[in-house]
């Protein structure tokens, strides 16, 4: 017998790797046609999807995602019609968030994810259209994130003659805004040119705010803006029922890995709940925090794993398939699933069977009331056996018979044990030394 393998796990290679590639979670549509107006690409392809299928809240933290929500619902107080909400969010955002010269400056950019911004009041302008997005989001307003260039501060890279946008142009484009879907249309938002607000040397200098960018039509937009792709697209969290569920980018309730787009960490979900505690994911035994964040691999960790109600064994944290000897005892790990295997299994052309415990078996097996017979290799046998001198007849299911039996065209008679009657007289007939008569 062959023993057990391990398989590879690609989390593992995930979490190796730890190369983030932003292309990724870029929209399938993102190669736009950069001779147009690529806000107006974009708003045509918004409109082909219901509005509600960008309404996600995408941090990850449950917690951190609670605060931002509750936050939401501050804001908009009093607020009764969608555009007042819009007004309120987009006032609150220009008024207290801080554009990062410091880190602008030093390259050392301080977080742009929506959380890290409504509690440190400043990043650069990603940080700006990330947290109007969550904010709104929260408060039943689609909107989502654009990344593009600016084409005040770079003009050569935000039209040309030529085609689509390449690779480089991508890692050049500067800028991020919005687009929120307010009273049956979709407008666009520049919270960072809206604000005079700056973080310098240290100090939280206020500006003036104005709305110049405020709810802009694409065309006019795209005086100022050239967007490239749409960096939401992933799919994110939903309130249902007080519980946030995540889905992906098809609508669908996540299941497996998922990337996350700010903290570079990786997530694991199933039907759209954070995989928690200690958890076979892909084949690889790891731990997870409470919002399903990727935490360790268990490589310290060798033996029996029970999950879900099916036993694994895992060797240096990674699961095994196939036979594996373990103490003195026969398993077979399912190659597909590496799941230990229980009852009847064919394998490489031969019957074998595996008791509750997983334990191959051997000899005399008695199975949903028959008896069946297992040479030392597990394999099951059929037709006739000669065992501590007696025969026995196993038909072609291997279930051993009793009474009278046909078979090579002669009778034989089997008693109950299934031992063969021989120099006998049975009902009558006798049964020579062979058993036949």
């Amino acid at each position: 017998m062959k023993s057990w393998k391990r398989i590879f796990a690609s989390i593992a290679a995930v979490v190796m790797i730890g190369v983030w590639v932003p292309q990724s979670v870029m929209a399938a549509d993102v190669w736009l046609d950069r001779a147009k107006d690529d806000n107006a690409q974009h708003l045509v392809l918004l409109e082909q999807n219901d509005p509600a299928d960008y309404l996600y809240l995408i941090t990850p933290d449950p917690v951190q995602r609670q605060i931002l929500y509750v936050a939401a619902q501050g804001i908009i107080s009093g607020c009764e019609t969608d555009e007042e909400k819009v007004a309120a969010v987009y006032q609150w955002v220009t008024a207290n968030t801080y554009y990062d010269w410091d880190g602008l400056n030093s390259g050392n950019l301080a977080p742009v994810d929506p959380y890290s911004v409504l509690t440190n009041h400043y990043a650069v302008c990603e940080g700006f259209a990330t947290l109007l997005a969550e904010l709104l989001n929260s408060v039943g307003i689609p909107c989502v994130t654009f990344h593009g260039a600016s084409c005040s501060a770079n003009p050569g890279a935000t039209r040309d003659d030529d085609s689509v946008w390449t690779e480089a142009e991508y890692n050049e484009v500067d800028h991020a805004w919005n687009a929120a879907y307010v009273n049956g249309e979709w407008r666009y938002y520049d919270p960072t040119w809206d604000t005079r607000n700056s973080y310098h040397q240290g100090s939280f200098l206020p500006g003036l705010t104005s709305r110049d960018y405020y709810a802009v039509a694409a065309d006019d937009f795209a005086a100022g803006h050239r967007s490239a792709y749409r960096i939401n697209d992933t799919g994110g969290f939903r309130l249902e029922n007080g519980t946030w569920i995540r889905y992906d980018e098809n609508g669908q309730r996540t299941n497996g890995i998922v990337l996350d787009y700010y903290d570079r960490s990786v997530y694991v979900y199933e039907d759209g709940f954070p995989v928690t505690g200690r958890a076979l994911v892909d084949y690889q035994l790891a731990d997870f925090s409470s919002s399903g964040k990727y935490l360790q691999t268990r490589y310290d960790y060798t033996g029996w794993f029970l999950q879900d109600g099916y036993w694994y064994y895992i060797s240096e944290g990674i699961a095994c398939y196939n036979w594996a000897y373990l103490n003195g005892v026969w398993y077979y790990l399912d190659p597909q699933s590496c799941q230990m295997v229980t009852g009847w299994r064919w394998i490489d052309g031969k019957w074998y069977y595996f008791s509750a415990s997983g334990a191959m078996a051997t000899g005399w097996r008695l199975v949903n009331g028959k008896w069946y017979y297992m040479e030392s290799s597990g394999a099951m046998r059929t037709g006739w056996i000669w065992l501590d001198g007696k025969w026995y007849y196993l038909d072609g299911s291997g279930a051993m018979q009793t009474g009278w039996v046909w078979t090579g065209g002669k009778w034989y008679y089997l008693y109950k044990d299934g031992s063969m009657a021989a120099n006998t007289v049975i009902d009558g007939y006798y049964l020579n030394s062979q058993g036949t008569y």
